[in-house]
């Protein structure tokens, strides 16, 4: 089967994003979320699955004992925006994950 067939049908994707979370596990992952324009500028977007799914994927965190490790930050922003809505919950993250400081990095 084509590779185009198989994007242009989620439902034969042989993965779920949350899945996709416990590959990163047991390393530090930050999802940024968007909460702005639902159904009225960006039909793709869904802030209750991107949640739904980040609550799936602390499962598997959890599981592996770093519940700390996965992050969620959701704001009304435009589109692919990570200006200054998410500066905190990115510089706790680089800090954490990438810089080694002693940050709480949320929830």
């Amino acid at each position: 089967m084509p590779t185009s067939a198989i994007v242009a049908d989620p439902n034969r994707l042989p993965v779920d994003t949350h899945e996709i979370l416990g590959l990163i596990a047991p390393r530090g992952a930050l999802v940024l979320g968007n909460t702005g324009g639902q159904a009225q500028f960006y039909l793709n977007l869904d802030y209750r699955t991107e949640y739904a799914t980040t609550v799936a994927g602390s499962r598997i965190f959890a599981a592996l004992g770093v519940e700390d490790h996965l992050s969620y930050d959701s704001r009304n922003v435009t589109h692919c925006d990570a200006g200054t809505g998410h500066t905190a919950a990115l510089q706790a993250s680089v800090g954490k994950f990438l810089l080694g400081n002693d940050t709480t990095t949320g929830a």
